[in-house]
């Protein structure tokens, strides 16, 4: 079984499914929640944040079920994209949920991914660590 986790990048899954038809695809829930917030007020983006982690933290898929029919129940009337977008993605964002919880926390993230790449990126691009400043170069001499 291979399991890829992405960001959600329109038209990605597809690609990936594609390719690699036997593949699952699992959209990260940390994209998913930032993306959700961006819809939210300020003032209540730490109850609306709140209020989607009973969805992605449910111990079956027909919880997690129930649990965005409750997030809807409470947010729909100021914020009805934000559970609409959960369901046009549901099929990429449950996945994880067939795996044991301690494999889900690693699955169900980009996050370590992207923090190993920026570190590789550090690490082979030693010289923008020693960069001298140097003086303008003088049109008029």
């Amino acid at each position: 079984m291979f399991i890829v986790c992405i960001d959600g990048l329109k038209g990605f899954p597809e690609a990936i499914e594609t390719v690699f038809p036997e593949a699952q695809v699992q959209l990260c829930l940390v994209h998913q929640v930032r993306g959700s917030l961006n819809y939210v007020s300020w003032k209540q983006r730490k109850a609306v944040a709140a209020d989607l982690k009973p969805i992605y933290q449910a111990s079956t898929v027909e919880e997690a079920g129930q649990r965005l029919d409750d997030f809807a129940a409470k947010w729909d009337a100021s914020y009805p994209t934000i559970s609409q977008m959960w369901r046009r993605n549901w099929e990429h964002l449950t996945p994880f949920f067939a795996y044991p919880a301690d494999i889900r926390k690693v699955i169900y993230t980009t996050n370590a991914v992207e923090s190993l790449n920026m570190s590789l990126r550090k690490v082979s691009k030693p010289e923008a660590h020693f960069r001298t400043r140097r003086p303008p170069l003088s049109c008029c001499i």
